[in-house]
């Protein structure tokens, strides 16, 4: 979990409410899961060091906003493109999937609107 050690430089604090989310979710049904607090990473292979395993048993999640002009809904802006953290994203893929002609990543201050988590500790 980043939010607990790790710092940004726009001195925005994550909310913690996401975090609460999920680890109440895990425990009301009994999902076992280890806890991990550490120093906000840049990357998922440090994550991944810091856990002591593979790259590939890590996720990443990516907050993504559609720049269509001609949006279906407003439910349709922003998008979060979860996937193995040893894969890299396909921008073309992905937009052709979704019928999508322009995206780009959220800016710091959207993910923390959006996720309530800073950049990089989106879960």
């Amino acid at each position: 979990n980043n939010a607990e050690n790790g710092s940004n430089n726009n001195n925005e604090e994550e909310d913690p409410a996401t975090f609460e989310r999920i680890r109440n979710r895990l425990d009301e049904m009994n999902i076992d899961y280890k806890l991990t607090t550490h120093k906000a990473v840049r990357t998922s292979q440090e994550a991944a060091d810091i856990r002591g395993v593979s790259l590939k048993s890590g996720a990443k999640a990516m907050l993504l906003k559609n720049c269509d002009k001609k949006k279906k809904s407003p439910m349709s802006v922003y998008h979060l493109a979860v996937l193995s953290a040893n894969k890299r994203f396909n921008s073309k893929e992905f937009k052709k999937n979704l019928k999508i002609k322009n995206i780009r990543f959220a800016s710091h201050d959207e993910v923390i609107k959006y996720t309530g988590c800073i950049t990089g500790a989106v879960p």
